[in-house]
C-alpha cells in the first residue's frame, strides 16, 4: 500500500506500508516514510536495531506508534492495542534484523 502523508511537523512524502489485518480490523503496520497517528498520550525512548527510537501510546489509532530513523529514513511500526500488547510490539522490534 502507498500513502501520501503530511504530518503536523511538516514532514511530507510517500510512505511504503505493509499492513496486517485481524478479524476485527487493522492490527499492525510496518512503514518506511512519514506516518500519521493520533496525538501521543505518553512516549518513551527505546532502541530499535541499535538506533534511538520512540514508542508512543495514544487513545486513537494507532494505540502504539514506534518510530526510529536509519540512514535518514523514517521507519515505524504501528499497532492496535486491542490485538497487540506493548510487550508484543517491543518483541517485534527486538526481532528485527538488518538485511544487507
Amino acid at each position: 500500500m502507498l500513502d501520501y502523508v503530511h504530518d503536523q511537523g511538516g514532514e511530507t512524502g510517500v510512505t511504503y506500508r505493509i499492513a496486517y489485518r485481524s478479524s476485527v480490523g487493522e492490527m499492525i503496520h510496518f512503514a518506511l516514510g512519514p506516518v500519521n497517528s493520533a496525538r501521543p498520550e505518553a512516549s518513551e525512548s527505546i532502541q530499535v536495531l541499535n538506533q534511538d527510537g520512540t514508542l508512543s501510546t495514544t487513545s486513537g489509532w494507532p494505540t502504539f506508534d514506534m518510530i526510529w530513523t536509519e540512514d535518514q529514513r523514517v521507519y515505524s511500526i504501528q499497532a492496535n492495542g486491542a490485538d497487540v500488547t506493548r510487550e508484543e510490539i517491543l518483541q517485534i522490534a527486538e526481532g528485527l534484523q538488518i538485511v544487507e
